[in-house]
């Protein structure tokens, strides 16, 4: 690892916090589009709902990220496209952990179980625009320090 990378630890912890708003908006507002356009006429409420559902269940993905984000410095070249793939992993590898809970407690505890595969795709979505978005802003912070 390089010291001199230009990109803080807490500059990282930031750019990562702003790629999970981003993540949990992009669901909660592209959830609302497709429930707006299902004929539903009330997408506020829906929204705000969605976006602390969202934080919950993202919420066990980013403080799984963190040491991740701590650790790695630069971003550049091949380290861009495995920290993605891993971080786009990151989702669903949450969500597959909410249903083993679920599974071990005895059967339907939450609302993991009713929700199937789609749930899980979702989850890889939105860990993938996280990711992405905390990839850009660092590669981006990077570049200026050069």
């Amino acid at each position: 690892m390089v010291e001199n990378a230009g990109v803080s630890r807490w500059a990282r912890v930031g750019y990562s916090t702003i790629g999970f708003v981003v993540g949990v908006l992009s669901f909660s507002v592209w959830t609302t589009v497709a429930a707006g356009s299902a004929g539903q006429e009330n997408v506020v409420d829906p929204m705000l709902w969605l976006c602390v559902v969202a934080s919950i269940f993202a919420l066990p993905g980013w403080l799984l990220a963190l040491p991740m984000v701590l650790l790695v410095q630069r971003v550049d070249g091949w380290r861009f496209w495995a920290i993605w793939a891993i971080g786009t992993a990151i989702g669903p590898l949450v969500l597959i952990g909410f249903d083993l809970y679920e599974w071990l407690a005895g059967g339907r505890v939450g609302p993991c179980t009713d929700w199937g595969s789609s749930f899980h795709w979702t989850g890889a979505w939105v860990a993938a625009v996280t990711a992405l978005v905390y990839l850009l802003l660092v590669r981006r912070a990077q570049r200026r320090s050069e």
